[in-house]
């Protein structure tokens, strides 16, 4: 065998291998919206996009306001209108006397609204 047909076939065996071990991912995002300040309940949404990202595309009032609940990574793709997965259970630490650290308060979803500079005349 020449060097060029063994250089296609070990480029062909590389290119074979990478194919399996890659995975698609995607974020999932629980928003609360209000589209109005004076709106008291703030309506949910689970979407892939984050709240910048929302509010960007779905700009639906100059005083709406997006807030940020929680996030959780998915895995797989999310064409032909598939469902996005549900939220990962995270079982506490049975450690005694230990006090939740801000990183379990962050993954519990405790944000702040989104502050929004007013708009220019």
């Amino acid at each position: 065998m020449n060097t060029w047909a063994n250089h296609f076939i070990i480029i062909s065996l590389f290119i074979l291998t990478c194919n399996h071990t890659s995975h698609a991912e995607y974020r999932v995002y629980r928003l609360g919206i209000k589209y109005d300040v004076n709106q008291k309940n703030e309506n949910e949404v689970i979407t892939s996009l984050d709240h910048l990202q929302y509010e960007t595309y779905y700009k639906i009032t100059p005083t709406q306001q997006t807030r940020l609940i929680e996030h959780w990574m998915c895995r797989g793709r999310t064409n032909d209108f598939a469902k996005y997965c549900a939220k990962p259970v995270i079982q506490p630490l049975d450690l005694p006397n230990q006090k939740p650290g801000p990183q379990i308060q962050q993954a519990q979803g405790l944000s702040s609204p989104v502050q929004r500079a007013p708009a220019q005349q």
